[in-house]
């Protein structure tokens, strides 16, 4: 079981002054990482608030003008450096498992 989500306000629940911070957690939430290929169903509890947690920021992202501050950034390019890496791990294992000549 992953231990290091926990369920955070949505932005509608939070005041202006708290929205950056809140931002910064479900980015750090997202950098959390799931195993989808050895075992799918696992921590489908965690996986979940991952996702709604993205879900939330492209809508807060795509609704707000001057989200993307600048202390926002290099916390946006990490998680999508995380995702990357884990994404790039993943395909090279699943191209081992595909017979050759498919």
């Amino acid at each position: 079981m992953c231990h290091t989500l926990i369920h955070v306000i949505i932005f509608v629940d939070a005041t202006p002054g708290e929205r950056d911070d809140l931002f910064l957690q479900k980015i750090k939430q997202c950098c959390v990482l799931f195993d989808f290929v050895q075992d799918p169903l696992s921590d489908l509890k965690w996986k979940e608030v991952k996702r709604a947690a993205l879900n939330e920021m492209v809508e807060y992202v795509s609704t707000n003008r001057g989200v993307l501050t600048e202390p926002i950034y290099p916390e946006v390019v990490s998680m999508v450096s995380i995702s990357r890496l884990i994404s790039a791990r993943y395909a090279a294992d699943l191209s081992a498992l595909v017979p050759a000549g498919l």
